[in-house]
């Protein structure tokens, strides 16, 4: 009877010891998902959206850029394969906007702290 106390006392001992010494940051990941093999697999980071409104000043279809102008500062607005850009109701293209054209939408940054343009909506004012 003593002997099992003393092998179940070790045993939690032990326990206590491995759990204490375990590093346990992998399973503190944020944005993880269980594969369906059954392996972690850690997912990209979800870029955070926000608002901005401007008037554009210039545009570069070559560059796939729309350079707004503003009371303070210019920005340089990068746009890809998957923005969403209106006018007048309707999808457009960047040869369709214009010098002067009002717009409003969401943003987001890149890894490499660029702002990419996810919608916007222009219109002529």
């Amino acid at each position: 009877m003593k002997t099992e106390y003393i092998k179940s006392l070790l045993g939690t001992a032990l326990l206590a010891v491995a759990v204490v010494s375990t590093d346990i940051r992998p399973l503190q990941l944020m944005g993880t998902d269980l594969a369906e093999s059954g392996k972690l697999a850690v997912s990209q980071p979800v870029a955070r959206k926000y608002p901005f409104r401007g008037t554009v000043h210039s545009v570069d279809p070559d560059q796939g850029q729309v350079l707004l102008s503003g009371r303070k500062s210019s920005r340089v607005l990068k746009v890809t394969s998957e923005t969403v850009l209106e006018k007048g109701g309707r999808m457009v293209t960047l040869s369709d906007i214009q010098e002067g054209d009002q717009v409003k939408g969401t943003l987001t940054k890149d890894a490499d702290g660029a702002e990419v343009l996810v919608k916007g909506t222009f219109e002529k004012l």
